[in-house]
């Protein structure tokens, strides 16, 4: 692999994921992102993660020396259909070729079969093929991916999708997939635990800018063995990016096997309590503490949150359903866990407003239990009570701008609804 026979891809890769991202959709699996757009891509659920396809079809029967058993099977197994279906085998020689050379020139992208219709997911699935399988020989791939230099056939994927996904500006578009193939070449790297590159992840790690993206590359560098991103990452716990502060906390979590749970979505005070336990962990191990790439693979193959059952036996189980903004289609979609939470009117207003005064509740669920609230009363379901004014009334007073604003509209309007029922008995 020569440099002068790659293309390297200008743009902003601080960019990648405010752009590509909102058609993405990140999935959390540690340690590996996910993409979303009838694109499905290998970044961070965080925030960045590999993006592992979601193993909704059936896999293709495991080989003997890969059973079904072997950790992460599951997360590969629509990729490794996709991969066949275009001609890539599931083995380290065929995942070498086409990480370094991609599509021979000949092959008419828009003639192979439909699914995926991101051409570039294939490139974002092999990766992740070669990361969970652990093919250590698509190593020197994937740091060339890593660095921005693209084969010509790896380019011709990028630019064919590009131009497809955004034909007024491509350009554009190009910038934004080859950033996230970059990382997901990067998480690759470390989730195969890649000591041997070891100096570039360094290097990507002092240079990168963006902050998200450079507690992704902490994570692979500690994934591969090295201490050294390690304080960076409890400080960046504190940032007041969320995003960042639940990077860092997720990559933290699976570095030491701690229950360090924050999303983009915690409370303030979850917040504050999971900042305290890392300064607290950190502070015990900040001198002795060693990164173990074997315990940190293993961690970020497994999932990172139990699925809810389904159907959803509780108000607590539609609640999550409701505030989950994906969630929209579906016999269990968004809508529908809505309707019935505002359904069971007086019976679930308790409940709900246990939600709403919680603290340690994620931020999102807080507002989507207010909203549920008001939804009762206005359609007559359920009644201001006293103590549901009284409930209002401290939460107004939230630490969480989204959440104190929302309860303090909604006392407002149950005052005046009180007001009209008076006036008119």
């Amino acid at each position: 692999m020569r440099n002068t026979e790659r293309r390297q891809v200008s743009g902003s890769k601080g960019n990648a994921r405010a752009g590509l991202a909102r058609r993405l959709r990140v999935l959390s699996v540690p340690g590996l992102v996910r993409g979303r757009v009838r694109f499905s891509f290998l970044i961070l659920h965080f925030t960045f993660y590999i993006l592992f396809a979601t193993a909704t079809a059936s896999a293709q029967p495991p080989s003997p020396s890969q059973p079904a058993s072997a950790p992460g099977e599951e997360i590969i197994a629509a990729d490794v259909r996709l991969l066949a279906a275009h001609g890539v085998a599931d083995n380290e020689e065929s995942l070498v070729r086409f990480l370094t050379e991609g599509f021979p020139a000949s092959k008419d992208l828009s003639a192979e079969p439909k699914d995926p219709p991101s051409r570039a997911r294939l490139v974002i699935g092999a990766m992740a093929v070669a990361a969970v399988r652990g093919y250590h020989d698509t190593s020197a791939a994937l740091v060339w991916l890593a660095q921005g230099n693209y084969g010509p056939g790896i380019f011709r994927i990028m630019d064919y999708d590009a131009r497809i996904l955004n034909p007024l500006d491509p350009g554009g578009g190009l910038s934004e997939i080859a950033a996230t193939v970059r990382f997901n070449a990067i998480h690759a790297l470390g989730l195969m635990g890649e000591s041997s590159e070891l100096p570039f992840l360094t290097r990507a790690f002092k240079d990168e800018k963006n902050a998200v993206q450079r507690v992704h590359i902490a994570l692979a560098l500690a994934s591969a063995g090295s201490p050294e991103p390690l304080a960076f990452l409890v400080k960046q716990t504190q940032a007041k990016d969320r995003q960042v502060a639940a990077a860092a906390t997720d990559a933290l979590r699976v570095i030491s096997g701690e229950d360090f749970r924050l999303t983009p979505n915690s409370s303030y005070t979850r917040r504050q309590a999971v900042v305290e336990a890392v300064a607290k962990w950190w502070k015990a191990r900040a001198d002795s503490f060693k990164p173990v790439p074997e315990a940190i693979r293993s961690r970020r193959l497994q999932p990172a949150v139990a699925r809810l059952p389904l159907p959803p036996r509780s108000l607590d189980e539609l609640i999550i359903l409701a505030a989950d903004e994906d969630n929209v289609a579906g016999e269990y979609s968004n809508l529908y866990a809505f309707r019935r939470i505002v359904d069971m009117g007086d019976r679930g207003l308790a409940r709900l407003k246990e939600i709403m005064a919680d603290e340690m509740q994620d931020i999102n669920i807080r507002i989507f239990a207010l909203r549920a609230c008001e939804a009762i009363v206005k359609q007559g379901q359920g009644s201001p009570t006293p103590d549901l004014l009284d409930t209002l009334k401290k939460v107004s007073k939230a630490n969480d701008p989204e959440v104190a604003e929302t309860a303090a509209r909604l006392l407002s309007d149950m005052k005046a609804i009180l007001k009209n029922r008076a006036a008119g008995s």
